[in-house]
């Protein structure tokens, strides 16, 4: 079971909150949901701004999993003002980061990466190493969408590096992710190495038992071999990623799985 990669002396009581980033992370969203909230109602109960910032940009990152980016969206504007308005300053490049994401996947591309360089900008600063190779991998995938590729390369390279030196594997396995997006990304794509990351990622995952980056991996890997016309090999990691977030309640990735099962001839 992976490890939260959080620094959780600064939230307080825990239970809920790291609870809920670790069922998140193996793929448990319904009972991650269950404790995401009550970690928000025990923060506002008891008026704790840290927690009640930490809670709620645990709960939307469970939503994130999920694809569920309009529930994220308020939690973690929520958090950051929060953390801005009562100086949360150890959560404030954590939060600015999530957010900086998920505006991005909402076609938000210039707040998000804003907010995406400030988290990292802040982090850096404060020396907030644990957990970042993970929010470097967000911040990979946002280039990408901006079609800064490029510099999407260079941040997933620097998220891998920080992973091994932090001895992060979780962290790693997300960035290797990215690597691959990056890779298939790109013009021509680099099907290869797009592959290899892919599968390099999907292995970590099985190992640290991260399902839910096991089926995403699945699915690249059935993209390419859709695009490169192996259709054996397309139907069966789309087959398998269709599985895996069927028994996770996936029901976005699912609906993605369908449609791009459908262009397999």
């Amino acid at each position: 079971m992976p490890l939260p990669p959080f620094p959780w002396a600064l939230v307080g009581n825990t239970t809920a909150t790291d609870s809920a980033w670790t069922l998140e992370s193996l793929g448990e969203f319904g009972e991650a949901l269950v404790l995401g909230r009550e970690a928000v109602q025990i923060a506002e109960a008891r008026g704790d701004r840290a927690p009640d910032a930490a809670a709620r940009c645990l709960l939307a990152n469970v939503h994130l999993g999920l694809g569920d980016i309009g529930r994220a969206i308020p939690l973690l504007e929520q958090a950051l003002i929060l953390c801005r308005s009562h100086d949360v300053r150890d959560w404030v490049g954590f939060v600015a980061m999530r957010l900086g994401f998920a505006y991005a996947q909402a076609g938000r591309l210039a707040e998000g990466i804003r907010l995406l360089e400030e988290g990292d900008a802040h982090c850096a600063a404060i020396r907030g190493v644990t957990g970042h190779a993970t929010r470097l991998a967000g911040f990979a995938q946002s280039l990408l969408l901006a079609g800064r590729h490029a510099e999407a390369g260079e941040t997933a390279r620097r998220g891998v590096a920080l992973g091994r030196k932090q001895h992060q594997p979780a962290g790693e396995a997300v960035c290797l992710r990215a690597m691959g997006m990056v890779a298939a990304a790109g013009d021509p794509p680099d099907t290869a190495a797009a592959e290899a990351y892919f599968a390099q990622a999907r292995d970590m995952a099985a190992t640290l038992e991260m399902r839910p980056l096991v089926a995403h991996c699945h699915f690249h890997l059935g993209k390419l071999s859709r695009d490169t016309e192996r259709h054996g090999e397309a139907r069966e990691h789309l087959a398998a990623a269709a599985v895996m977030y069927g028994d996770m309640g996936m029901q976005f990735w699912l609906d993605e799985v369908a449609t791009e099962s459908k262009k397999v001839p």
